[in-house]
């Protein structure tokens, strides 16, 4: 009986293995996990190197995209836990000098293919939130320290929260709204005092 259960159970991990090999589309990294999909277009995140926490290092982390209308997938970046950043302000970058990625979100309100990419800084305090043009892999990482917080649904811009601080001490949140060309449209101060 013992031996029974025990082929059983290596069978299922054997073909529950393979058939989430067969769910990512071909060029997608067995690995990968689905972070986001829309009718057009599907993203993945493969971590290609885990971090070590008790050196602080964070993992390196790719992004895969599948076009469901040619059904081609590719590599579209992979973070660099060594970039150096700045989210006091607007910055041009290249996806692959974003730090890390925890997840990513399709932009559908944007008119070209778009992602919004958010990951924890090396610093462990701070979260930052990139848009990122598929066909180029350009990024512009936004002016904020709390990240992703969702879209406006009535114009479709981005929502993002940073924390500023009270003159006595504490801290409060911002909500931020960028457009797809990272330019910030407003703001709004969340304070209790």
């Amino acid at each position: 009986m013992k031996k029974r259960v025990f082929i059983f159970l290596i069978s299922a991990i054997l073909f529950g293995g393979l058939q989430a090999v067969a769910q990512n589309p071909s060029g997608i990294p067995a690995t990968a996990k689905l972070a986001d999909e829309d009718e057009s277009m599907a993203v993945y995140l493969n971590t290609d190197r885990e971090g070590d926490e008790a050196d602080f290092e964070l993992a390196q982390v790719s992004v895969w995209v599948f076009d469901k209308t040619t059904k081609r997938s590719r590599r579209l970046f992979q973070c660099n836990p060594k970039a150096e950043y700045d989210i006091t302000r607007v910055n041009k970058i290249n996806g692959s000098d974003i730090p890390y990625i925890d997840f990513v979100k399709i932009w559908s309100y944007a008119e070209q293919p778009t992602l919004v990419v958010c990951g924890t800084l090396p610093d462990y305090h701070n979260l930052s939130t990139s848009i990122v043009d598929v066909k180029t892999g350009r990024a512009i990482m936004l002016p904020c320290s709390s990240g992703f917080v969702g879209f406006d649904p009535e114009e479709g811009n981005l929502l993002v929260a940073s924390y500023a601080y009270y003159d006595e001490g504490g801290r409060y949140a911002v909500i931020k709204a960028f457009d797809v060309n990272g330019r910030q449209l407003g703001s709004m101060p969340l304070k209790s005092k």
